[in-house]
């Protein structure tokens, strides 16, 4: 399932430059037509589409390359219904919980990347966005994710962030905002996709390319890849023709929970099509964001599944775990950010290599009979079998973990991280700006 010969990988990314060179690509703007003239593609104006060498495509992506690709991190995820750790209800979210979500975040050790968690109440739209970075902004310190919305809406997160870091040269020198930039339509870069890659890459922000294609079934998976690095590269061959010097991450699409059709039968084959992106990724060194499957509740602690691929995952170099802390594809829940915090900080610890997957596995995870692994759960939480109190009450470990979210959850401090000044300067601009 997991092989991916090495001249495959070479076959899938050649697939996706000659895709370019004979298919080309639509970039709806007058400006970025005479643009990616000017650095030698072949332009079909009746269309808007244009045509890259693929020498050229090559040369704009050793300008992203990442030589340093760090640990995994994590990136929160992100739901409709919220998981009460205390009641175990499910419900639509509120404005407290918003905040309680990004304060326990950010006090996540591996999250690099915050998200509300779930939808802000009686918000919709571009204004549902901005109420959610009003909040990341005001009770994180950490970078945060934005979803897909309008230039005007970016322009306005993008004017508060500099706000809060103080002027944009700030903001430039320690981005903040994680904005994910998605086709609507297949191998088009409308004027809205072209205007937020110059937003966010003119100001040096992190941007997050998504492809239009999801799953399709009746797209061999090899293919499938080679159709979305065509679209990704397109992006990036924008921003290099731009002479943008920016952060730059894959989006993998996100899981269709409960569909079999075609190629994808079962999370096997999900899985499978993870590692084959990845390996197709991996000599451009692009940092690459991966969702994981939802942890379906506590019994992921024997799921050798989910270890499977977590442990896939790392082998394969993807740089973020995305979808962080949902326990199913609807619902966000804390107490599972916490467990993939735990899991990260494991495999961060271990070596994996292709060849040898099995190295993440809940049994070498958890057992303090194995000196080679027992060290590598530094975390106190994770000292089950040491605490006497624990022991002698019977209780189980998903009792103790459970126990020691609640606590931390209600223990909690909810304070803005920013002065009162900025807080003033903040909501100046949003009363301003009509919000």
């Amino acid at each position: 399932m997991l092989e991916l010969l090495h001249h495959e990988a070479e076959n899938i990314t050649e697939y996706a430059l000659d895709i370019l060179e004979k298919e080309g690509c639509v970039y709806n703007s007058g400006n970025a037509l005479s643009l990616l003239s000017y650095h030698g593609c072949r332009i079909e104006e009746k269309t808007s589409r244009v045509y890259i060498p693929a020498q050229k495509m090559k040369e704009a992506l050793r300008k992203f390359s990442n030589n340093n690709l760090p640990h995994i991190k994590l990136i929160s995820g992100y739901a409709h219904l919220f998981l009460d750790i205390i009641d175990k209800k499910r419900k639509q979210g509120t404005i407290e919980d918003i905040k309680k979500i990004i304060v326990f975040a950010s006090q996540t050790k591996n999250v690099e990347v915050v998200s509300t968690g779930i939808e802000p109440e009686n918000a919709r739209g571009d204004a549902q966005k901005i109420l959610a970075c009003d909040l990341l902004l005001r009770y994180t310190q950490k970078a945060f994710l934005v979803e897909p919305c309008s230039p005007q809406c970016a322009q306005s997160i993008i004017d508060m962030a500099s706000i809060v870091s103080g002027t944009s040269e700030a903001l430039q020198k320690n981005p903040r905002i994680y904005g994910i930039v998605e086709l609507d339509t297949p191998f088009c870069y409308s004027s809205s996709n072209l205007a937020l890659l110059d937003l966010y890459a003119k100001n040096k922000q992190t941007i997050c390319l998504k492809s239009s294609y999801g799953y399709t079934s009746s797209i061999h998976p090899k293919g499938l890849i080679a159709l979305q690095m065509a679209e990704w590269f397109a992006g990036i061959f924008y921003l290099s023709a731009m002479e943008y010097s920016c952060p730059l991450c894959i989006q993998l699409p996100f899981f269709p929970f409960g569909a079999k059709s075609g190629y994808y039968q079962c999370l096997l084959d999900y899985i499978s099509y993870q590692c084959k992106a990845l390996s197709a990724l991996e000599k451009f060194l692009l940092p690459t964001s991966t969702p994981i499957i939802p942890t379906l509740g506590l019994g992921f602690l024997s799921g050798w599944m989910l270890s499977l691929q977590r442990s896939a995952l790392k082998a394969f170099n993807a740089s973020y775990f995305s979808d962080a802390g949902k326990n199913e594809p609807a619902t966000f829940s804390p107490l599972h950010l916490l467990i993939e915090d735990e899991c990260v900080s494991y495999l961060n610890e271990i070596t994996s290599c292709k060849e040898s997957i099995q190295g993440f596995s809940p049994d070498k995870m958890f057992s303090s009979s194995s000196p080679s692994t027992a060290r590598l759960w530094s975390s106190s939480i994770f000292h089950y079998e040491m605490k006497d109190l624990w022991r002698k009450k019977k209780a189980t470990w998903q009792d103790y973990i459970k126990e020691y979210t609640i606590n931390r959850w209600n223990a909690l401090k909810i304070e803005p991280v920013i002065s009162s000044s900025t807080l003033g300067s903040l909501d100046k601009f949003l009363h301003d700006s009509g919000f």
